[in-house]
């Protein structure tokens, strides 16, 4: 699932910068909202290819669904019943 290497990168980063950040003497409230920020515009940049991968996965699910339900095939409990069945 490539929304959630996604995820883990960034969180990745944002664990990495806390320390970084703390050594270089930002403490209490900045150090938290910096490495937020940091992590936002490092991802941005770094993270691009992750992101693109993770957005074309969600837009694939969502035309599926889109098309699941105009072809009147899109129930939940089904689903839920194939994947159970499927030993996922």
């Amino acid at each position: 699932m490539p929304l959630v290497v996604y995820t883990l990168w960034r969180v990745l980063i944002f664990v990495v910068l806390l320390p970084v950040l703390w050594l270089v003497g930002a403490r209490d409230v900045l150090w938290l909202l910096l490495a937020v920020l940091l992590t936002f515009l490092i991802s941005i940049v770094a993270l691009r290819p992750q992101r693109d991968r993770a957005s074309a996965w969600l837009a694939e699910r969502a035309a599926a669904r889109t098309q699941r339900r105009a072809e009147g095939t899109d129930d939940p409990d089904a689903e839920a019943e194939d994947a159970e069945a499927d030993g996922l």
